[in-house]
């Protein structure tokens, strides 16, 4: 299997906010996913003695994750060093070829992975001009991405443990080695070990133990760290009247405990590095800034700057909502030029940190998208998806009717004539397709002012939704428009069920007195509840009308969900339900599911009967779906478009279809209705 990496971490993670408002999308690196890279110190790409060795990538779905392998040169060892002293460090990457959506990395080419000193910007830092393009997407010719991870140190199982970084020539004054554990070597920062970083064991010390490190520090950069513990000595008697207690800052390191010791060796350690990369400071080959990489206790070695606090942000709020201030970035501005803080103002505080200090209120939902109020929509992809589907439009249905009582064989008696069997009745209709569409329009100031949330998207998903129902309600009930009305869609293009002629359809009234008879006599009220009474009826002439019916064979029934809730509420006088849940009322009925109709609720339509005008509620649709066709010719399929408007600075919108839409098989639908002409009849729950 050959030997450990020498370490391992994430080189950077998936859909974190970069502190310069990117986000790297999951699976932008996944391409990487073996391969092979440069592992080098700080990104010196123009120093072959930075080049610590090679690291191997590895996709996961939290993002790339590297195990490194040093190259045995005096870097690589010093580094190697370093980390097994639990010197903190970092990873960070040198990505090219980001092709991005907005603030979205979409896909990038990993090209090597630097080791960084720790405090290092815990997002992403891209240095480059973007270039765009039309598409939409734009692409960069390099970033720098550094990322504030632990590295996980390891090495062989069958390797010597290295040898430990002495940082005082004092051989008395040696550190304790790190711990073997299968291989591996625990950190104080490491998971597995004591759960403390080297920032934890430092807000632990005292305060005398922490001028004490400060002082360590002082002496690093100021050059008399080549031997740290013999300049203290130098320094006794220069310390004894600062020092708590006349005590020497040899006495003060006598006195920590071995992690106290260790993290103030690595933090002296640390700073020796950034003085000498201080002295050393160039721009890098690309004309930019290089990297500042700070110490993550430099705040508490210099000068403690101005911060706003929670009291202060009252009173700032306070001071904006006066009416002699009136906003409150005037009320920030005045509160930090009295508290002497104007160069905060200027530098420290970016759009990000007002955001951190003050935060706007923020969308539960996650990606900013407003909530949209609508009916229930769920049936409409069922029904749409279930229809019989023709590559042509124009549907042609014709059925000979062979029941006549004169379509028979007959006897023959010798010598008399033979007679031919009665005429029968041919059935002929035509459909052709009608364009149905929805159009919209945003003014492009929109569009840019909308930044929480992509208002386009939003658009073009209502409309698909408006545009799917239009055509599902067209199919099943009609679009209830007026006959003359311009934007009618035509009833001979797409023709609805509910309506349509008695040669394809079986419309049945329920009958409440013929049922109220058939089960009580004319004392049923006495026994039933007026919903039994009323889904009793339903049932039964539901179920006569299917001796008719010569549709195909798996039913679906259509509620409006009134009627489905009239029946589940069915009582006897003793208040127990008839039907226990859904699936016993699908099984009463003997239809292979019950889909709720919210746009079927309260419509009816004007029916002659003899000479008297009817009223009649719709209350169900049963139908094998494949049943009804919907046509559409090549390029009539759901189709959308997008224009600008230069005069009036609009985006436009639409999306159409041309299709039609009919039942192909007689008599395969039941409609069940009942009579309101002038009747309180149904039962109201």
């Amino acid at each position: 299997m050959g030997s450990k990496c020498d370490f391992s971490g994430m080189a950077t993670r998936y859909n974190t906010r970069c502190t310069d408002g990117r986000t790297i999308r999951s699976g932008a690196f996944a391409d990487m996913d073996g391969k092979k890279v440069a592992l080098v110190w700080n990104h010196k790409h123009d120093d072959p003695s930075a080049v610590l060795g090679y690291g191997i990538l590895h996709s996961e779905d939290s993002g790339m994750r590297v195990e490194g392998y040093f190259n045995g040169t005096d870097k690589a060892n010093d580094a190697k060093a370093s980390l097994q002293r639990g010197v903190p460090m970092t990873l960070s990457i040198h990505a090219t070829n980001l092709k991005q959506a907005g603030s979205e990395v979409l896909h990038g080419v990993i090209r090597e992975v630097s080791l960084v000193l720790a405090g290092a910007n815990p997002g992403a830092v891209i240095d480059h001009v973007s270039l765009a393009h039309a598409d939409g997407y734009y692409t960069e010719e390099e970033a720098l991405i550094c990322w504030e991870e632990n590295v996980e140190l390891m090495h062989s199982e069958d390797e010597a443990d290295p040898e430990p970084e002495e940082p005082a020539e004092d051989p008395e004054q040696e550190p304790e080695e790190p711990t073997e554990d299968d291989g591996e070597i625990e950190h104080a920062d490491d998971e597995e070990g004591s759960g403390k970083t080297i920032e934890d064991v430092f807000n632990g010390m005292s305060e005398k133990k922490k001028n004490v490190v400060y002082a360590l520090i002082g002496m690093a950069v100021s050059g008399e760290g080549a031997d740290l513990e013999h300049a203290a000595d130098d320094k006794e008697e220069d310390s004894k009247d600062d020092s708590e207690g006349g005590e020497t800052i040899q006495d003060v390191l006598d006195s920590m405990t071995e992690e106290e010791r260790d993290a103030t060796f690595a933090l002296v350690g640390a700073a020796l590095e950034e003085a000498e990369e201080g002295n050393n400071k160039e721009e890098d080959s690309q004309g930019g800034e290089e990297m500042a990489h700070t110490n993550m206790f430099d705040q508490a070695a210099s000068k403690q700057v101005n911060v706003i606090t929670h009291a202060d942000q009252e009173a700032i709020m306070a001071r904006a909502q006066d009416s002699s201030c009136g906003s409150f970035k005037k009320a920030l501005a005045e509160f930090m030029d009295e508290h002497n803080m104007a160069d905060e103002l200027e530098h420290g505080f970016t759009d990000e940190s007002m955001e951190y200090l003050f935060p706007d209120y923020k969308d539960p939902n996650g990606d900013g998208e407003p909530w949209t109020l609508t009916r229930d929509m769920s049936w409409e992809d069922r029904f749409l998806n279930a229809t019989h589907k023709t590559p042509y439009s124009k549907i042609k249905t014709r059925y000979i009717d062979a029941t006549g009582t004169g379509i028979r064989a007959r006897g023959y008696k010798k010598g008399d004539e033979k007679d031919e069997i009665g005429d029968v009745e041919v059935l002929h209709r035509e459909t052709t397709a009608q364009t149905v569409y929805v159009k919209d329009s945003i003014d492009r100031d929109d569009i840019i002012d909308f930044t929480d949330f992509s208002i386009v998207a939003y658009i073009d998903k209502t409309m698909t939704m408006a545009l799917k129902e239009e055509l599902a309600i067209a199919m099943l009930f009609g679009d209830g428009r007026e006959k003359t009305a311009k934007d009618k869609i035509k009833e001979d293009h797409i023709r609805p069920i509910w309506t349509d002629d008695e040669t394809y359809v079986i419309h049945k009234t329920i009958d409440l007195d013929a049922t109220r008879s058939e089960i009580q006599g004319t004392n049923t009220g006495a026994y039933f509840g007026e919903n039994y009474i009323w889904a009793e009826s339903f049932v039964n002439d539901l179920l006569y009308a299917r001796e008719k019916y010569k549709g195909s064979g798996s039913i679906t029934a259509y509620m409006a969900p009134h009627t489905v809730n009239v029946m589940l509420l069915a009582r006897d006088m003793n208040g127990r339900r008839i039907y226990g849940n859904i699936n016993e009322l699908k099984a009463v009925l003997n239809v292979k599911d019950i889909v709720t109709v919210e746009q079927m609720d309260n419509l009816t339509r004007e029916v002659t009967e003899g000479k008297d005008t009817k009223t009649k509620k719709l209350l169900a649709i049963f139908l094998d779906e494949k049943d009804y066709n919907v046509g559409t010719n090549k390029g009539g399929e759901i189709t959308s478009f997008k224009d600008f408007d230069i005069d009036f600075n609009k985006e436009k919108y639409l999306k159409e279809t041309r299709c039609s839409g009919a039942l192909v098989r007689i008599k395969s639908a039941i409609v069940m209705e009942q009579d309101v002409t002038a009747s309180a009849a149904e039962p109201q729950g």
